[in-house]
């Protein structure tokens, strides 16, 4: 048709897109933390403008809500699994013992025989990724040992149905689990976290 170039433009790439725009370009940039005693260091300086690692105070408040978090483990020829779960955040003074510096640690419960027990049995490792999904967008990956706990089944899965379904049906839930032989079905894991790593779009 009349008006139309004989060849077309070069193609553009995002990032050129994006400077056309006039929009400024950020590259993400995850920031790992130092586990100390006093809690969850950041390496990295914070920029404005980018994802920067959460502070103790966010990192906690983030762990202490009740979202659905994705645990991820490894068999023994390496192949990954990853499964979204509940999880109950305790801070490192309710947590029992741990790594020195640990800020707290992740429990969650599964069948007996379940593919991620299954995995930990050969590779005792894994990771619990929590986030949010929309803005403020946050999130936090914790990375370490899993291990049988010895807290109450029932206790921890009450503290988890009633943060996720509520007190009514949180409660007849949990009931379910109230019975000694449920822990024959089923059992309570505990994961300490040896590494962290979170980011937080500054706004």
């Amino acid at each position: 048709m009349s008006g139309c170039p004989t060849s077309s433009p070069p193609a553009l790439t995002r990032r050129h897109r994006v400077a056309a725009a006039g929009i400024r370009w950020h590259r993400p940039r995850a920031a790992r933390h130092t586990l100390t005693h006093g809690g969850v260091r950041p390496r990295h300086r914070i920029q404005r403008g980018s994802p920067v690692p959460m502070s103790p105070e966010a990192l906690h408040a983030l762990l202490a809500e009740p979202r659905v978090a994705v645990i991820s483990t490894v068999d023994a020829q390496g192949r990954p699994h990853s499964a979204p779960v509940w999880y109950l955040w305790a801070p490192a003074t309710e947590a029992g013992e741990g790594p020195a510096g640990a800020p707290g640690a992740a429990f969650i419960f599964t069948r007996r025989r379940s593919m991620k027990w299954q995995h930990l049995q050969a590779n005792p490792y894994a990771s619990l990724c929590v986030d949010h999904r929309e803005p403020p967008y946050a999130a936090a990956i914790l990375q370490g040992r899993v291990e049988e706990s010895d807290r109450s089944l029932y206790e921890a899965v009450l503290a988890m149905a009633l943060a996720y379904y509520g007190e009514e049906r949180g409660r007849a839930f949990a009931e379910t689990y109230r019975d000694p032989s449920a822990a024959e079905r089923t059992v309570l894991l505990r994961l300490i976290p040896e590494r962290i790593t979170s980011w937080a779009y500054d706004e």
